[in-house]
């Protein structure tokens, strides 16, 4: 009696030939027609548009916001550096360690999906 395994890899083998015979038909027929084309450009239009329009308005948010928000990192600059210098070896260990979970959790996520 065949295992479970000669049946997947005959499976696979079939749909594998059966992909072939009709992407070779579609060809002898003329190929996809050109509206297919089309549609795959036109597809692509509406993220084109968001991105433009994000980057339109990043560019407004930037030349209309710019000069506050960097006087504003210019006047908390110092506190800011003086607060990071007074952080003691424990907290800076757990920020560290807490990086280090986060990542390694990344990973571990990403290998179980692929």
């Amino acid at each position: 009696m065949a295992g479970l395994g000669t049946f997947e890899l005959a499976d696979r083998e079939i749909l594998a030939d059966l992909w072939l015979r009709c992407r070779e038909a579609g060809h002898q027929l003329g190929g996809r027609p050109w509206s297919w084309r089309l549609w795959r450009w036109a597809a692509r239009l509406p993220a084109a548009l968001l991105l433009a329009g994000l980057a339109g308005g990043a560019a407004w948010a930037v030349t209309r916001y710019g000069s506050f928000a960097w006087n504003f990192i210019q006047d908390e600059y110092r506190p800011l550096l003086f607060a990071a210098r007074q952080v003691g070896n424990v907290t800076l260990l757990a920020a560290v360690a807490l990086l280090v979970v986060a990542a390694s959790a990344y990973l571990v996520l990403r290998i179980a999906r692929g």
